[in-house]
């Protein structure tokens, strides 16, 4: 069982009253909508979402875990820890919700190597991040991580990419009202104006390594066998 620990998640920052504004509700609903459309994919023990809101009810439902942990800096949580420093037992987590969380990181290689570690084989790993080439990017502190360049972190960590979904097509206007009139983009947006698209969606599973032994003739004589071994022969 995870064991909170005191909140020293200095990476991230508090975004206050901004998480309250339409932008960041359509955000969040297209945050759950792809949370739900990936749910085939993720399931078993334990879940942990790092940062942002905790996931509404019926999302968690579609996930089929026993439990779902939010790991916040401060505020509503289960646990409260550094982004690079989880406090859960290593493979001990079936899926890791990154809800953004990148976007406010300085860097992001500790906390794929941390979220690598506590995920089991086979779990899954499902990272929702902004486009640098987006008005949403104008939002931000730093400059966020592009997909590709954490699907290549991903490939060489031994992940298998599942699905890169690009979302977020309407732009981050402060009118309620604007927004549901852009409503249409992000129906017309995966056809004809992908390059439109202020975030992205990456779900990746843990692949497991398997140790293939070599096949041993075992009616050849000790002695050829032997040989092999000094001599680096196959037989």
């Amino acid at each position: 069982m995870p064991r909170p620990v005191p909140a020293v998640m200095a990476s991230m920052t508090n975004r206050g009253a901004a998480a309250e504004s339409p932008a960041e509700h359509y955000r969040w609903r297209q945050t759950e909508h792809w949370v739900r459309l990936f749910s085939e994919h993720l399931g078993g023990m334990f879940g942990l979402q790092v940062g942002g809101r905790r996931l509404s009810a019926h999302v968690r439902d579609r996930l089929a875990l026993s439990r779902m942990y939010l790991m916040r800096a401060a505020g509503a949580g289960d646990l409260h820890a550094d982004v690079a420093s989880v406090p859960l037992a290593t493979e001990s987590m079936a899926l890791v919700v990154l809800p953004w969380t990148l976007d406010h990181c300085a860097d992001f290689e500790p906390v794929l190597a941390e979220t690598d570690r506590v995920l089991m084989p086979e779990g899954c790993l499902l990272v929702f991040g902004t486009r640098p080439v987006s008005p949403w990017s104008s939002r931000l502190p730093r400059r966020p991580p592009a997909a590709a360049v954490l699907r290549r972190r991903l490939a060489q960590a031994g992940y298998d990419v599942l699905a890169h979904r690009r979302l977020l097509y309407r732009p981050p206007v402060s009118s309620e009202r604007w927004l549901q009139r852009l409503a249409p983009l992000d129906r017309m947006g995966g056809w004809h104006m992908a390059w439109l698209a202020g975030g992205f969606a990456l779900l990746a599973r843990k692949r497991v390594i398997a140790m293939t032994p070599v096949g041993v003739r075992w009616n050849r004589p000790v002695r050829e066998l032997a040989g092999d071994v000094v001599t680096g022969g196959t037989g």
